[in-house]
């Protein structure tokens, strides 16, 4: 798909090469934080059968985002998110807990940098749920560990 195209934009390269590496894994599902629903648009062109989990505060694109193949629009709010670790901790508790993804799942998530400018998807990375989880529960034992030799 595209082999010979030449991308012009950063976010239109990071939803292809999600879409090239999804069908090349074992990947469960691709999860796109997005305001407008761009990036998604470009990825379901690709098809893959893979779950696009678009997630938007944005009542307006998750409608426009339900007509389009293979992508799922899912409610979610940075507004509470101040850093890339919590935007992750977030997104995956969010995820496990309507039940659309699983401690052994593979996913793609595609984000901007800077998480509160439109239009400026740049990141793509590849996560296991269990070691996301996995952080967070060691975290979690620290802490009460620190707690209780005080």
């Amino acid at each position: 798909f595209h082999e010979k195209h030449r991308y012009q934009n950063i976010d239109e390269a990071i939803a292809y090469s999600a879409m090239y590496l999804a069908n090349r894994m074992d990947i469960s599902a691709v999860v796109a934080l997005t305001e407008t629903g761009r990036t998604p648009a470009m990825m379901s062109r690709v098809r893959s059968g893979i779950p696009i989990y678009a997630l938007s505060r944005s009542a307006h694109a998750r409608t426009w985002m339900a007509l389009m193949r293979d992508v799922y629009p899912v409610s979610f709010d940075l507004a509470a998110v101040t850093s890339s670790g919590q935007l992750l901790k977030a997104v995956v508790l969010h995820l496990v807990q309507i039940g659309v993804l699983s401690k052994r799942d593979v996913f793609l998530l595609t984000h901007g940098d800077d998480i509160m400018i439109q239009g400026k998807t740049s990141t793509l990375k590849v996560y296991r749920v269990s070691d996301i989880l996995a952080k967070d529960t060691i975290r979690v034992m620290h802490s009460i560990d620190s707690e209780s030799s005080v």
